[in-house]
């Protein structure tokens, strides 16, 4: 570490300048004057200390290649030896050749110049004289290297934000208004490091051996999420204080922005990223173990939303529904909540509940109303909310029949009714749906190795693929606990063939919505191997591919869905296909949350 002084807190405009700086939040009263930009003062924590290690390493090792220059050079030149004078040589290098763009291993776009060779004048002291010259060949960089901050940010904005998620719609502008010092901008910076450093040890997968830079990308991720976390914990903190004096009511303001309640997503989605290949519990995902998680397992794993709905008390009825943006963010909390509790394999809690039926008005033409008594009877009305949000409260039902099964408290009677009507309610969904949400099924000839049954099945995009897909899998879970739970109970047996049926349909279903993302022929931009986008998009599909492989009753068809798998990993360079592919080779038992919890969750979900 070098001292480099003490840093100044004026802005930059001011210290070019030469002005002394009033330090004032946003905009200083010098800048405001002479109607100019300005950026603010720096915070004195971030430049207190810098690390200067490279730097002084370069400076040392430049002085003593110079030095041994001009050791090499007076052994070489007697002239110089003697005292002789030598006319002073500048080299001057060729005009540089205009940037050309390549392609970089993690989508971002640098530009590359030729290499040239430049001479540079060294000066060095001979023999009772003064030596003029001698000759030190460098090259020109051949890059802009970018900072992983830099290149974490346009991948996770490019590729996450506006290519592929359809929930965070409200976050461009919130990270507009923002500043860079805002726990937001935190919470981004950690989201798009742990996004990329995924993709850089490849998504699913941990490498022995880590690609290099991966220790650099996890240690700014860590950096980066401690920093949002010491940030947000400030504004939680301040809004639960209690409230006292006159200026209680700017205390806990940040609380209150929909930025605050966005970034508590972004953490929790940072989470989720850093948990891939990890059990709920934080421990790696063992085949030994068929059961979701336990209670103490599933305390981190909902942290960030636990305090998301502190956030959501703080604000109240007014701020939960205020705007379109707080109805969205609102709306992403109950979806992301749920599914966690799926995972943690606990009920969801019924203030959640609550949340979902006071969203209903609002993401519906006309209001809707429920059965408050029985929450998991789907209403037809409810057909016209946006579709993604009816299957969630569907979901509930799922998630609470499992955690209550898990407890031991329900009768084999009551679980064979309540998921004959949870899956009834699924099909009635199903039926509701738009036209832009249905598919077109389309055939090929037979002999293509990734069609299976000689059809494949084309949607609107990946988003309507993955929420299709979702019912698919849900009902798929529903007839997996009958069957595990009440083998021997008179309705399961009696239908034991319809069951089969409708389980292989959906089943087919999941894999006739493969080829659309993995052939070449289904779709002009499908590429071999996989684009970033399609790679994300191939990963909406493993899920659904376990569950159908792993309760399919055709052998033909659970070895297509491993050979497929295979070649997503093989070919498209999607490893984590490659360990849902093992799990279904070797190991039966392993439950559908437990390789959602794997793959990362909602994490790369749309």
């Amino acid at each position: 570490m070098v001292n480099r002084g003490r840093p100044s807190r004026d802005c930059q405009p001011c210290k070019i300048r030469k002005l002394r700086c009033d330090l004032q939040r946003g905009r200083c009263g010098q800048c405001c004057r002479a109607s100019i930009a300005c950026f603010g003062w720096p915070d004195p924590d971030v430049l207190i200390i810098r690390d200067e290690t490279m730097s002084t390493q370069r400076k040392v090792l430049a002085r003593a290649n110079i030095r041994a220059i001009g050791t090499s050079h007076r052994r070489q030149s007697p002239e110089l030896s003697s005292g002789a004078s030598v006319p002073r040589y500048i080299s001057i290098a060729s005009s540089s050749s205009a940037p050309t763009p390549i392609s970089d291993p993690h989508g971002i776009q640098a530009f590359s110049f030729e290499e040239e060779p430049q001479l540079q004048e060294t000066t060095f002291s001979a023999s009772k004289g003064v030596g003029r010259v001698a000759y030190e060949e460098r090259s020109i960089p051949t890059s802009l290297s970018f900072s992983w901050e830099v290149r974490a940010r346009s991948a996770f904005f490019s590729y996450y934000i506006f290519g592929f998620s359809r929930s965070h719609d409200a976050l461009t502008h919130l990270y507009t208004a923002s500043s860079a010092t805002s726990v937001l901008s935190a919470a981004v910076d950690a989201a798009a490091l742990a996004f990329l450093a995924k993709h850089h040890q490849v998504p699913g997968y941990v490498p022995i051996n880590p690609a290099p830079g991966s220790s650099e990308l996890i240690r700014l991720t860590s950096s980066s999420y401690i920093t949002a976390i010491k940030l947000m914990s400030a504004i939680v903190d301040t809004a639960l204080a209690p409230q006292v004096g006159a200026f209680s009511g700017k205390r806990n303001g940040a609380a209150f922005e929909d930025a605050t309640f966005q970034a508590v997503l972004l953490l929790d989605l940072c989470e989720k990223l850093a948990c891939v290949t990890l059990r709920p519990d934080g421990k790696r995902i063992s085949h030994d173990h068929t059961n979701n998680s336990n209670s103490s397992g599933s305390r981190p794993w909902l942290s960030h939303l636990r305090g998301a709905l502190d956030l959501v008390r703080v604000r109240g009825l007014k701020g939960r529904y205020s705007s379109s943006t707080a109805r969205r963010l609102t709306a992403r909390l109950v979806m992301t909540l749920v599914i966690s509790c799926g995972v943690s394999g606990v009920h969801v809690p019924q203030e959640l509940e609550e949340l979902r039926m006071g969203l209903l008005p609002y993401l519906s033409t006309p209001p809707l109303s429920e059965d408050p008594g029985n929450s998991s009877i789907w209403n037809k009305d409810e057909a016209k909310v946006e579709p993604k949000f009816a299957v969630t409260s569907l979901v509930v039902g799922v998630v609470n029949l499992a955690a209550d099964i898990q407890q031991g408290s329900l009768p084999p009677g009551d679980l064979i009714r309540r998921s004959n009507e949870l899956d009834n309610g699924f099909m009635d969904l199903e039926s509701e749906l738009p036209s832009s949400w249905q598919f077109e099924r389309k055939f090929s000839e037979s002999g293509f190795p990734v069609v299976y049954a000689g059809y494949y099945d084309i949607y609107t995009d990946h988003f309507v693929t993955q929420v299709r897909n979702v019912i698919r899998s849900m009902r798929l879970l529903l007839f997996e606990l009958m069957w595990k739970r009440c083998p021997d109970q008179k309705n399961v047996d009696d239908y034991q063939t319809e069951i089969s049926e409708v389980v292989d349909g959906l089943c087919g279903d999941i894999c006739a919505a493969v080829p659309q993302f993995v052939w070449l022929q289904a779709r002009s931009e499908n590429c071999v191997p996989f684009t970033p986008l399609q790679l994300l998009q191939c990963y909406t599909l493993l899920s659904p591919l376990y569950i159908a492989g792993k309760l399919s009753t055709h052998v033909t068809m659970r070895a297509w869905i491993i050979s497929t798998l295979h070649y997503m990993a093989d070919s498209g360079g999607l490893m984590a296909a490659k360990s849902v592919a093992e799990i279904l080779e070797t190991h039966d038992d392993v439950s559908y949350w437990q390789v959602y919890a794997m793959l990362g969750s909602y994490a790369f979900a749309a």
